[in-house]
């Protein structure tokens, strides 16, 4: 039989698929496996993992072992940061200069000053 080379190019051969896993099932694999095995390395956890069938790469291994949780982040803006000498900055100026753009104006800054200073 006489193949057509366009076609093979354009991968229009006909191939035997691989089985199609459910979306999360090589990671839930990885995190029970995980569990069981906290200080598995990654190659370990791969080869484990082969044994019973189910191809995973080091990469997701080591993403899955080594991320740290998401809620652990940085939240939320810095305050006023003085120099190591108590002098204020560059960036506390340019804050400051946010803070009284912010109340509209350095007049109404000075009011908003001097009503703090008021209640301390």
């Amino acid at each position: 039989m006489k193949r057509n080379k366009r076609a093979v190019r354009r991968g229009k051969t006909r191939m035997a698929k691989a089985p199609v896993m459910e979306r999360g099932t090589r990671s839930a694999a990885v995190r029970e496996y995980l569990q069981e095995n906290p200080s598995a390395s990654p190659k370990t956890v791969v080869a484990a993992l082969k044994e019973k069938g189910i191809e995973v790469s080091e990469g997701l291994v080591s993403v899955i072992k080594y991320r740290k949780p998401s809620g652990l982040g940085r939240r939320g803006r810095r305050g006023f940061a003085l120099g190591a000498n108590g002098e204020i900055n560059a960036a506390t100026l340019l804050e400051v200069k946010r803070v009284v753009d912010a109340l509209g104006g350095i007049e109404k800054a000075r009011e908003a000053l001097t009503t703090l200073e008021q209640l301390q």
